[in-house]
């Protein structure tokens, strides 16, 4: 499964470390260049580097092609965005979290 997590943040670390053993492709996106070493040192996943809230962003993560979108940004108004610039369909499951 193609899996696309916007945000890099505790919570989608802890994603991605639970994903990544599945045999998932896992890309994460976030606007930290250090959060995503961090989450890309854990685990083997694609990181990239911009605001989630940006449609050219996401489509470089690949979110055309994914199965499932996880927004789960520290800033709840950006994960809804994110969802919202990622209803196209293309996607199985998109939802966004606030915490």
């Amino acid at each position: 499964m193609r899996i696309v997590i916007a945000g890099a943040g505790a919570v989608g670390t802890h994603l991605a470390k639970m994903l990544s053993g599945n045999g998932h492709d896992l890309t994460v996106v976030d606007v930290e260049p250090k959060a995503l070493a961090e989450v890309g040192n854990l685990v083997d996943v694609v990181t990239v580097e911009g605001d989630t809230t940006q449609f050219s962003v996401l489509r470089k993560a690949g979110v055309r092609k994914c199965d499932l979108f996880i927004a789960i940004d520290s800033i709840e108004n950006d994960n809804v965005l994110a969802a919202e610039t990622n209803d196209n369909g293309n996607f199985r499951t998109g939802f966004p979290q606030s915490y």
